[in-house]
């Protein structure tokens, strides 16, 4: 395969050229994947969308939680 290296805010354009894409933001990587993911994670058709939700993220993060449970006391 062959790979493209496009850089745009014309997010309309990309969608229709891009396969992947690689969205950087204050200079660190927030997503790298197939753009057909991106969109089905953000619940939406739109590239436009799914990066301004991208952002709103990187710019209030949710709160670090544990999927650890919670110590049991000892008998």
């Amino acid at each position: 395969g062959r790979a493209v290296v496009i850089t745009s805010h014309i997010l309309s354009e990309l969608q229709e050229l891009a396969d992947r894409v690689v969205f950087l933001h204050e200079g660190r990587i927030h997503w790298s994947g197939p753009l057909d993911d991106l969109l089905t994670m953000c619940g939406t058709k739109s590239l436009e969308r799914a990066i301004a939700q991208l952002m709103r993220e990187s710019m209030h993060p949710a709160p670090p939680h544990s999927t650890d449970a919670a110590p049991q006391p000892m008998m």
